[in-house]
């Protein structure tokens, strides 16, 4: 009975549910993870489900403090990903993508 069992219990593995973001910071770094995913394998899923939960997140700009869907912030230009507040028009800077700088 034990190798019937064996062979045929459910061995699929269930998903991986990851937290929804919280804050602008959380969601930029997973734009950023999907965006170094896909200049390296340019099939990658653009229906990725981390990806969709951070873009539809509401959060709060580090700079004007306004509160914006984090989608709205996000300008993609193929591979790469530019990240700008819609309010105060924060950008990233490319020298130091973990930084912002205003225009």
């Amino acid at each position: 009975m034990g190798i019937l069992q064996r062979i045929f219990t459910n061995s699929a593995k269930k998903p991986v549910v990851s937290a929804a973001p919280k804050s602008f910071l959380e969601c930029f770094n997973i734009i950023q993870n999907w965006s170094a995913k896909v200049a390296v394998d340019p099939d990658f899923d653009m229906n990725d489900k981390d990806l969709h939960i951070a873009l539809d997140t509401l959060v709060t700009c580090p700079y004007c403090s306004a509160n914006i869907r984090f989608g709205d912030a996000v300008q993609f230009q193929g591979a790469r990903v530019q990240v700008q507040c819609p309010a105060c028009h924060t950008i990233t800077k490319k020298e130091k993508n973990y930084e912002y700088g205003g225009v």
